[in-house]
């Protein structure tokens, strides 16, 4: 039986629910990036210490350790993985954890195109989180996506992490960054991109490496020809420590990277990293008490514990909608998606093209909360509406 949906009376004031690139920090203003430095070389003085100054506010606002060296990466956050990846395994053993569309690509290029030995993969489809209990974190490189943002499910093992460890810890935090607090003693590698951190612009990441994998950049060089835009070292082999400083590898886009800066700017003046972990912590909670009222709805993530505040993707449950064909299934969704990008409730908000048909909202630091609870009830509405045709 069809339930009696009345037309909700307020839309979101902002209809920018995509996971990336993600809507916008609140101060953005073209006019703001018509800055001094556009125009100028990336290799110019006064470029090469606004990346420090980049590096700098960047390590503040994530509480990354001193010690640390960050690298700004071009391919925004698969470029800073895979710029890891090639330079960084080969050495050990290698465990890799895939639940999501970027970790089943990551492991599928450690297995066919670098050709890892010794990889094992722990694999699990979408919304589940594998068996783990054979991964080795104490002598193994071990790589993962902090949180899968194509299935909502995140990685929340760090206690078997052991400081003593033998191997890198290299995690893809790219809709993990700002969302809660990172561990970094149990990291090596993390990544991540400016357009989910902060609603920056897409084309750049981020690769923040401990000293022990640079010690392993050091220590170690692939037998396997490494392209050009993810190359560490030089002719000579020697480290690119200039890169590790912040330099980028290749010509940036200054727009970008002023962007950015923008975006780290507003976050400051919110609170810092705790405005961002209660504005997820807010976003989350309201649609997971939407979603117990809303019997058509579940999250994609089977384990509420392993569920992401970030990347809120959802799957259609109704026994009606389960009981349609493929192509029915893509059709009901199709208007779903239609009515509301046309009538500016939500944008972009269907899922991953590889994943599971449903809904993705991205819940992160820029999502105010009064429009996530504003759009809700359309979703209830416009579900109900056609479910009834």
């Amino acid at each position: 039986m069809t339930k009696n949906i009345q037309l909700p009376t307020q839309k979101p004031k902002d209809p920018r629910f995509s996971p990336g690139p993600a809507k916008k920090y609140e101060t953005f203003s073209q006019t703001n990036l018509h800055h001094e430095l556009l125009g100028r070389s990336h290799r110019s003085n006064e470029a090469t210490k606004f990346f420090q100054e980049i590096i700098t506010k960047t390590k503040a606002l994530l509480n990354i350790p001193q010690d640390y060296k960050i690298i700004i990466a071009p391919g925004s956050d698969t470029g800073a993985i895979e710029i890891a990846i090639w330079n960084l395994l080969g050495k050990i053993p290698v465990d890799c954890l895939a639940w999501d569309a970027f970790g089943y690509m990551w492991q599928h290029n450690l297995e066919h195109e670098l050709k890892i030995p010794n990889l094992r993969s722990f694999i699990a489809p979408y919304g589940k989180y594998p068996n783990t209990q054979g991964v080795d974190f104490a002598n193994n490189d071990v790589i993962f996506t902090l949180c899968g943002t194509t299935s909502g499910v995140v990685f929340n093992e760090f206690e078997r992490i052991p400081n003593d460890r033998k191997g890198l810890i290299i995690a893809d935090s790219t809709s993990f960054v700002l969302s809660k607090e990172i561990p970094w003693d149990k990291i090596d590698v993390l990544s991540f991109s400016w357009q989910k951190m902060v609603g920056g612009e897409a084309q750049h990441g981020m690769l923040v490496l401990s000293p022990r994998a640079v010690q392993r950049l050091e220590e170690f060089t692939p037998n396997r020809a490494i392209p050009q835009l993810y190359r560490l070292k030089d002719y000579e082999g020697n480290l690119k420590y200039d890169v590790l400083d912040g330099s980028p590898i290749n010509t940036p886009s200054l727009l970008c990277v002023i962007d950015y800066m923008y975006g780290m700017d507003w976050i400051e003046s919110q609170g810092g990293r705790e405005f961002c972990y209660q504005r997820g912590l807010d976003n989350f909670t309201a649609v997971r008490e939407w979603v117990k009222l809303s019997p058509w709805v579940d999250f994609l993530c089977e384990n509420i514990e392993n569920q992401s505040y970030f990347a809120l993707c959802l799957k259609i449950t109704d026994s009606r909608y389960l009981a349609m064909s493929s192509e029915e299934q893509k059709a009901f969704m199709a208007k779903f998606f239609g009515y509301l990008n046309e009538n500016n409730i939500a944008y972009d908000i269907k899922s991953y093209k590889k994943a599971p048909l449903g809904i993705r909202l991205w819940g992160g630091t820029t999502i105010d909360t009064a429009d996530i609870k504003a759009l809700l009830p359309w979703l209830d509405y416009v579900f109900y509406s056609l479910i009834g045709e």
